[in-house]
């Protein structure tokens, strides 16, 4: 299976190095075990050339690639309030991405949303409409209005 882990400039450490763990710990565990199912084809994208975590760490971008991937998961930026959401999810990158994604699920691509609010994401792969329909329950009072209003592409 292709999967892309879909890192953007402050994404989480943590966030981002468990997933790279499962998934190199299960390629270790098929190999051992012999089991006849194909490894997991992994590669780390950004919409830019460098990409930093929140704490700094460079991470090895690799580029998409001409075949599409069967899954995209998108790992979170260390936005931790309602106003550095809001103003994460403004950033250029994030709208790349935000058109990647489109573009990838488009092509038969599950998306996977890992993020601090993945409903936030999905209202900006998603129809303008269909976004408004959209609400975060465990998110802080009024932060879908906030966040999900004004922010697609026509």
């Amino acid at each position: 299976m292709r999967i892309y882990v879909l890192a953007l400039d402050g994404v989480f450490d943590l966030g981002l190095s468990a997933i790279l763990d499962a998934f190199q710990t299960a390629n270790e565990l098929i190999e051992m075990s012999g089991l006849p199912v194909p490894q997991f084809e992994v590669k780390i994208v950004g919409m830019r050339k460098t990409v930093r975590t929140a704490h700094g760490l460079k991470v090895p971008i690799q580029l998409a690639g001409r075949q599409s991937p069967e899954c995209v998961i998108v790992r979170a930026i260390a936005c931790k309030t309602t106003d550095t959401l809001k103003a994460g999810l403004a950033r250029p990158d994030v709208r790349d991405a935000a058109k990647a994604s489109r573009t990838w699920a488009r092509d038969g691509a599950t998306l996977s949303a890992l993020v601090l609010e993945p409903l936030c994401w999905l209202s900006l792969v998603c129809s303008t409409s269909s976004a408004q329909q959209i609400r975060m329950p465990h998110a802080a009072p009024n932060a879908s209005k906030h966040l999900i209003k004004g922010m697609h592409e026509p």
